[in-house]
């Protein structure tokens, strides 16, 4: 099952990046062998949808944060990411405003495609305050690329 990336969910995100702090802090070295990637690999096409939607935001750097996948993220993303992947270190390209998360400044589509147009198609993140999520107006960091090895 490959995948190209695709912006995920910031609280998710948050959570592999807290995992990987606990795993590479502590001492259990059979979970850090485990964990081992070489590389994330992105699809170009959908890195540039992601990079062309961040127009409508306040970012003006972007950060590679790294993060172990965590039981929540995976079952989020089940249609894209193995069970096995659960654990691994990844990468999340995360973009900033200096030292802050960005937020989104424009009614713009906020997954990653700018040509939708859509804000209430199901995004839990495009910026409606009702439906509960937390994150609601942050970017969501891309993801999803595929690990290797």
């Amino acid at each position: 099952m490959s995948s190209s990336g695709r912006p995920v969910k910031a609280a998710l995100a948050r959570g592999c990046m807290e995992q990987y702090e606990v795993l590479y802090t502590g001492k259990d070295y059979t979970q850090i062998t485990s964990a081992f990637t070489k590389s994330v690999r992105f699809d170009g096409p959908s890195l540039t949808a992601w990079m062309s939607s961040l127009s409508a935001t306040d970012y003006n750097n972007i950060r590679v944060c790294f993060g172990v996948y965590t039981n929540e993220f995976q079952k989020e993303y089940a249609a894209n990411l193995k069970e096995t992947s659960i654990g691994r270190l990844t990468a999340f390209l995360c973009a900033y405003n200096d030292d802050t998360p960005a937020k989104y400044v424009s009614a713009a589509k906020r997954d990653g495609d700018p040509d939708d147009g859509d804000p209430n198609d199901g995004d839990p993140n495009d910026g409606d305050p009702d439906d509960g999520d937390p994150d609601d107006g942050d970017v969501d960091p891309f993801n999803m690329g595929s690990l290797e090895p």
